[in-house]
């Protein structure tokens, strides 16, 4: 299979995504110096809301063409699965606000974001969720997520170090 052949499979842009957030996850639990660790957890954040959107199944059509939709969880196994994103519950509404606005709310926040409890908690309930939706795949689909990831795990690949679950 051509690159170009793998860049047009939607599994391909999911695995990449998931590797990525694993990625800042990991580095995250790393403790990175400042002002690296503000990088880091906006990059985690950031793919953290994709994915808590991925997760939720509710689409939205994100550009001009009909067929322009967000990619999501039921598009590849059941809708009926549900993925508890407690963690991220809490902190949706702030982190869109903070992470897309430069607005007056920042000024009247009271709940400030440290993330040093949250980030752990969320990268936890982000592995279940990972979990649950990986072993629901079909196994076509299995194969392909399968080697999408072994493509980003594999020996001289930057994430080899990664614990990336692929059942």
């Amino acid at each position: 299979m051509t690159n170009e052949q793998r860049r047009k499979r939607p599994s391909h842009h999911v695995v990449h995504d998931y590797v990525n957030l694993i990625s800042a996850g990991t580095e995250i639990e790393r403790k990175p110096k400042p002002p690296f660790n503000s990088h880091v957890q906006y990059s985690f954040i950031l793919q953290y809301r994709k994915f808590a959107d991925f997760f939720a199944n509710r689409r939205k059509r994100i550009g001009r063409k009909p067929g322009d939709t967000d990619l999501l969880a039921k598009d590849f196994v059941s809708r009926k699965i549900r993925y508890d994103l407690r963690e991220w519950r809490k902190w949706e509404d702030h982190m869109n606000i903070h992470l897309f606005h430069l607005n007056r709310f920042r000024t009247k926040n009271s709940r400030p974001w440290t993330g040093y409890t949250e980030n752990g908690q969320m990268l936890k309930e982000f592995r279940i969720a990972w979990k649950l939706f990986y072993d629901a795949l079909p196994d076509p689909l299995k194969n392909e997520f399968k080697e999408e990831i072994e493509l980003k795990h594999g020996p001289d690949s930057e994430f080899a170090d990664l614990d990336l679950y692929s059942g």
